[in-house]
């Protein structure tokens, strides 16, 4: 492919406590994201981000660079919001991913939900907690999560809860631990859906859908708490994923059709994914990612393996929808 422009991988390294470096983007998978765009056949460089960034990009040339954004966290936070496509935004280069504000708005997990909501798609009752539950809250088992943490921080086995000691206690130690409200959720107990999509406009493309399983007899542990998501050894994790999933006919075009007004609502752009469960016959919409894992060992590569689509393509299927927006002038 011969493209007149050159891709640059927008990268912040971290310093963080070594049982988190799964969690984010580190030297080893941005050069499997180098090789990979590379491969797919554009000029490609990395960008590493600091101090010094705002006069490193004013010495490019924007309509001739593409940013590859894989900035993911700030200050050494790896779910913390990253103000980088911010000054992306304001130095006009074209980026992949979705914009400055969707980023900013989905860190908060209730006004992602409100949002749901207010357009008729189906999300599991909710409340945000201060510090202790609401009086008339009826929804057992629930679950209970820092309103704004991404990449399952903050839950765990004990997040799950059967009764309103139980969920007060969880609501004080959110509280306490992630220093910010709890969101507490009606716990729906099914079979997880992992909702890759690509594209923008009225082009936007479900990918195949991926299912987990989850075989614990125990339902507290039938849930991706921080450690089964991030851990080494999937096959030690009560799990099982299959890839591509075997749907039901009304339920896959049930949560085809919420998860794509989902990814318009939210302002997604270029990928994203959503993760989805259901209860009898209902999809219920659980997490939206705006900026979701796509690295060489995420869910939504496997999902595009699973029909013959490997890694180099998936980037540069990527690269190229954010290529639309390169300024013309």
């Amino acid at each position: 492919m011969s493209a007149n422009f050159k891709v640059l991988i927008a990268y912040r390294p971290f310093n963080v406590d070594p049982s988190l470096l799964t969690t984010v983007a580190t030297d080893t998978s941005i050069q499997a994201a180098y090789d990979a765009i590379a491969q797919a056949g554009f000029e490609v460089d990395v960008l590493r981000v600091g101090d010094d960034i705002r006069d490193a990009l004013l010495s490019l040339d924007r309509r001739t660079t593409l940013i590859f954004n894989y900035c993911d966290g700030y200050l050494d936070d790896p779910t913390g919001y990253d103000p980088i496509t911010q000054l992306f935004e304001e130095l006009g280069f074209a980026f992949t991913g979705a914009s400055d504000k969707a980023i900013m708005d989905s860190f908060d997990k209730a006004h992602v939900k409100t949002i749901l909501r207010q357009h008729g798609i189906l999300t599991p009752d909710w409340a945000v907690c201060e510090d202790r539950a609401p009086e008339d809250w009826q929804h057992f088992p629930a679950i209970v999560k820092p309103v704004r943490q991404h990449g399952s921080f903050g839950i765990s086995r004990d997040s799950v809860v059967d009764k309103p000691e139980q969920l007060e206690q969880q609501i004080k130690l959110v509280n306490e631990k992630w220093n910010q409200p709890a969101l507490v959720e009606d716990f729906i107990d099914g079979i997880e859906y992992r909702v890759s999509m690509w594209g923008n406009g009225d082009q936007v493309e479900v990918l195949p859908l991926l299912s987990i399983r989850f075989d614990n007899e125990d339902h507290h542990e039938r849930l991706k708490s921080f450690i089964t998501k991030w851990a080494d050894d999937e096959l030690s994790t009560p799990m099982r994923i299959d890839a591509p999933a075997k749907v039901e006919p009304h339920i896959r075009k049930q949560i085809e059709k919420s998860c794509v007004a989902a990814f318009k609502l939210l302002d997604m752009r270029d990928y994203g994914g959503i993760d989805v469960r259901v209860r009898g016959d209902q999809a219920y919409l659980i997490d939206p990612n705006v900026n979701a894992d796509i690295s060489e060992v995420s869910n939504y590569l496997r999902a595009l393996l699973s029909v013959g689509v490997d890694y180099a393509q998936m980037l540069g299927r990527i690269v190229s929808f954010a290529a639309e927006r390169l300024p013309k002038e």
